[in-house]
């Protein structure tokens, strides 16, 4: 018996994205939170049993083959230590409870898309938050082709047809160009197709044989930092356009600084930036984070948000929320080993204890 939709042992399911299997429609791939974990948990469930016969750990990303009852699943393995990690996809037959994995790569997260045409799985392996490496596995023979031959490019999926795997490429025009890559062959043998106009290309998907592109003639965003005013700027491929705002330059008299500092439960490194005047030095006479003139104002890169990768999110998470404290205080204790502060003065926030991480989660 597997676990039920429902019952004593949890507290449920909160869905965010359901589908039903191509080859048998009975069972549910069902992504949501569970049992209030704060990180989306794939599942499979048989409507007729209403019970969950599959969970996929370490994943963001699963998809049901063409042809059976099978679930692709992109999963995860990280190296503390090393800070390295890897990803496995995985096939996983949610008939027999069989497994196999069917490609390993090096990278931070996996994601797995279905091609249109029903014969193949495009798969995505992100080396950073910018650049990834790109497969074709044909479910018919199980051949794995490497698209991009070991080299990272920014490059999305957009869908496959008449035998052609076509992406959106940004490589070399930074308002796109679409590649169309024979089954089978890698980003050398592509075709290059060249949009109108100023248009920027963004995404693609393909319907009764043909492919439609999403373009926008501008984009538009926020820019600001530490020393510059905020200006809402619009991009059409070619150069900016201030629309909102006005660019003073930077202020001259103000110095922004990225340092590291050893969190004082792990030693792990975290970084931190340090706004302050230029004639401020770390000299233990200046308050930091205040707002005031004269004084230095510290942004601390605590664990828990997404700089370095899903890891580095989680470790700032529910029972590892912690290590937040901690990173907080070793960057402290850093400023204070540097001259920024006196540590009778400095004050540190309270640690959680273990028993009231349990009590709040």
């Amino acid at each position: 018996m597997g676990e039920r939709l429902c019952g004593s042992k949890n507290r449920g399911w909160a869905a965010e994205a359901v589908s039903a299997g191509r080859a048998d429609p009975d069972y549910l791939l069902v992504t949501g939170l569970y049992n209030g974990n704060a990180r989306l948990t794939p599942f499979v469930a048989d409507c007729r049993t209403k019970e969950i016969v599959r969970k996929f750990e370490n994943t963001f990303y699963v998809v049901w083959s063409h042809q059976a009852s099978v679930a692709y699943a992109a999963e995860t393995e990280a190296d503390v230590k090393s800070q390295q990690s890897r990803i496995l996809i995985k096939a996983c037959d949610i008939v027999s409870g069989e497994e196999k994995t069917i490609l390993t790569a090096e990278g931070i997260i996996g994601d797995i898309k279905n091609s249109s045409d029903g014969k193949h799985v495009i798969i995505e392996i992100y080396k950073d938050y910018t650049v990834s490496y790109f497969y074709s596995y044909d479910e018919r023979t199980g051949k794995i082709t490497d698209i991009t031959q070991g080299k990272a490019v920014q490059m999305k999926y957009a869908d496959s047809i008449d035998g052609k795997h076509c992406f959106i490429c940004k490589e070399k025009k930074s308002t796109g160009e679409i590649l169309a890559i024979p089954d089978g062959e890698a980003l050398d043998c592509a075709e290059v197709y060249l949009p109108a106009g100023k248009a920027t290309l963004e995404d693609g998907f393909a319907i009764g044989g043909k492919l439609f592109v999403l373009m926008t003639e501008k984009v538009f965003l926020k820019y600001e930092s530490f020393i510059e005013n905020p200006v809402l700027l619009a991009f059409d491929g070619e150069g900016f356009e201030i629309l909102e705002g006005k660019q003073d330059g930077q202020t001259s008299e103000i110095m922004v600084e990225q340092l590291w500092a050893a969190s004082v439960g792990d030693g792990r490194k975290v970084p931190y930036f340090v706004v302050r005047r230029k004639d401020a030095e770390p000299d233990g006479n200046h308050p930091v984070w205040i707002y005031a003139y004269g004084g230095i104002y510290v942004l601390a890169n605590i664990r828990g948000g997404a700089e370095f990768g899903s890891e580095w999110h989680e470790e700032g998470m529910k029972m590892q929320k912690k290590n937040c404290y901690y990173d907080f205080i070793g960057i402290t204790e850093q400023l204070i080993a540097d001259g920024g502060r006196d540590k009778s003065e400095s004050r540190y926030p309270a640690v959680p204890t273990e028993d009231s991480l349990c009590q709040r989660s």
